[in-house]
């Protein structure tokens, strides 16, 4: 658990320490935040000291301190609101797939057991509502870097992007409550751990 407290730690300082870089004029902090945050993504195996993981996580550092070096590391940081939320529309929109389960469908499935059909059908539309979150979120964080304004880049990217995430679960939560009175639903922590231990696989 403590594991997963320091990896979690690692990533959320990434934003803060990339906006902080930008509105302050401190282009080191930039290599500092893409390191914390592979230190994140690696930190189970390094700790347990795989060999491989170690190698991947020396050689992706020594590829940021050099881009650091030729004061490259922003157009870095600019692939990174775009690869990631990429990477999730990816993740979820497959699901949508024919003859496949939704994730938030499999993933409701999992923690309540068989759902009504009305869940069924709300859960389909979330999955496809987290899609179009993920969606927008690309389409502005790949047209900002465009406008040569690194601030108002990284206020998008390192700070809107999470309130408007934010903004969409605490809406989202109190929509289901309302169509939904006779369910039980978990706390964002809660679901958190059920997404987890759901163990999902498509």
């Amino acid at each position: 658990m403590l594991k997963h407290f320091f990896s979690i730690a690692l990533i959320a300082l990434y934003p803060a320490l990339v906006h902080a870089s930008v509105i302050f004029a401190m282009p080191s902090l930039q290599i500092v935040a893409v390191i914390f945050f592979l230190l994140g993504i690696f930190w189970a195996p390094l700790v347990r000291g795989r060999l491989i993981p170690w190698l991947i996580f020396i050689l992706l550092t020594t590829i940021v301190l050099l881009l650091g070096y030729f004061k490259l590391t922003l157009y870095l940081l600019y692939l990174t609101p775009i690869l990631i939320p990429l990477a999730l529309l990816i993740f979820f929109g497959r699901t949508l797939l024919p003859g496949r389960i939704p994730l938030i469908t499999a993933i409701s499935d999992a923690a309540r057991g068989p759902l009504t059909p009305a869940l069924q059908k709300y859960t389909r539309l979330l999955t496809q509502l987290w899609c179009l979150v993920f969606l927008i979120i690309i389409l502005w964080s790949t047209i900002l870097p465009w406008l040569h304004n690194p601030k108002l880049w990284s206020w998008f990217t390192n700070v809107i992007n999470y309130g408007f995430v934010g903004a969409f679960l605490v809406v989202e939560f109190m929509v289901r409550k309302k169509l939904f009175p006779e369910h039980n639903h978990p706390s964002f922590i809660q679901y958190i751990r059920i997404i987890i231990k759901a163990n999902i696989r498509h």
